[in-house]
């Protein structure tokens, strides 16, 4: 039986074939204080990805998670008319690979809307073949400029990474690719698991980064930036990591 996705294929083909450029010039700059950039404003639903560059698109989820922290959260790109227009193909502006912890959904994090991010969510932030195919799909065939790997404070897939003790039935699968991220690094006086954390989400960034043939390729064009960032459960904050 014809599988039903070789649709896609031409698509892909295609865009290694003509190694289009996809990250565009950004628009001039408009003038606007600093109370107005983060002030929640409805976002048209064409305008929010043309343009963007990996800068942009991260300073723009900076900006969104700014307006969540001070409960200043966006209405638009939510709607009925937002719906309606990314049925018709979605133009996302970053990838977010994060956790699966119900606490940390990235669109109201990030305070974005329908077909603004392409996520990608399992436990403790990992990336397995699947998940680098997941990216490898957004980065290619939809052009996305960016990818966002989000780890959180008390991660309890990480706790249990370090705790010692042998996670159970599948979860053994999570925990040992956090495990092999840990590898060579050795806590500083502090909190633990919040390490474990940071290291484990830079770590995954650079898989991501050095993933051959596809990703890596693109982020030695300049095609293609990979950050890591930790989201703080208590005060709501994103902070990119080293």
């Amino acid at each position: 039986m014809r599988s039903p996705y070789l649709f896609l294929l031409p698509f892909l083909i295609f865009g290694v074939c003509q190694g289009e450029e996809h990250v565009h010039a950004a628009p001039a700059a408009q003038p606007a204080s600093a109370h107005a950039a983060d002030a929640p404003t409805a976002v048209p639903a064409e305008a929010a990805a043309q343009g963007l560059n990996a800068q942009q698109a991260l300073e723009r989820l900076i900006r969104g998670n700014k307006r969540f922290v001070g409960d200043l959260t966006n209405t638009g790109n939510r709607d009925s008319e937002r719906r309606i227009a990314v049925a018709k193909g979605q133009n996302p502006i970053a990838i977010v690979v994060c956790c699966s912890d119900s606490r940390v959904p990235p669109e109201q994090l990030f305070d974005v809307g329908l077909g603004d991010i392409f996520v990608i969510r399992v436990a403790g932030n990992v990336v397995d073949a699947i998940g680098l195919g997941s990216i490898e799909y957004a980065a290619m065939h939809l052009h996305v400029p960016l990818v966002v790997v989000m780890g959180h404070e008390r991660c309890g897939v990480v706790t249990a990474a370090i705790s010692g003790k042998p996670a159970p039935a599948h979860v053994l699968a999570i925990t040992d690719l956090i495990q092999q991220n840990l590898v060579g690094t050795t806590p500083a006086p502090g909190d633990a698991v919040d390490q474990a954390v940071c290291i484990n989400a830079s770590a995954v960034a650079r898989t991501i980064a050095s993933s051959a043939p596809l990703l890596k390729d693109l982020v030695a064009a300049g095609k293609l930036t990979v950050v890591a960032v930790r989201y703080d459960l208590d005060d709501g904050t994103v902070t990119q990591l080293p």
